[in-house]
């Protein structure tokens, strides 16, 4: 598993676990786009190789 795939997996783990407490509705906007920003980013260096540091 890459190191893109493991935080993917972590952040949905997180996810789960915000989505479970009530107040947790901002959290879980905020996982759900880092969690996109991460596949993202997976796709790009799969397609591409690694992005440049930013």
């Amino acid at each position: 598993m890459g190191c893109i795939a493991f935080i993917i997996d972590k952040l949905k783990e997180a996810r789960h676990i915000a989505a479970d407490n009530p107040d947790g509705e901002m959290i879980v906007y905020l996982l759900d786009i880092a969690i996109v920003e991460a596949e993202e980013e997976q796709r790009r260096r799969e397609d591409n190789g690694p992005s440049p540091i930013r």
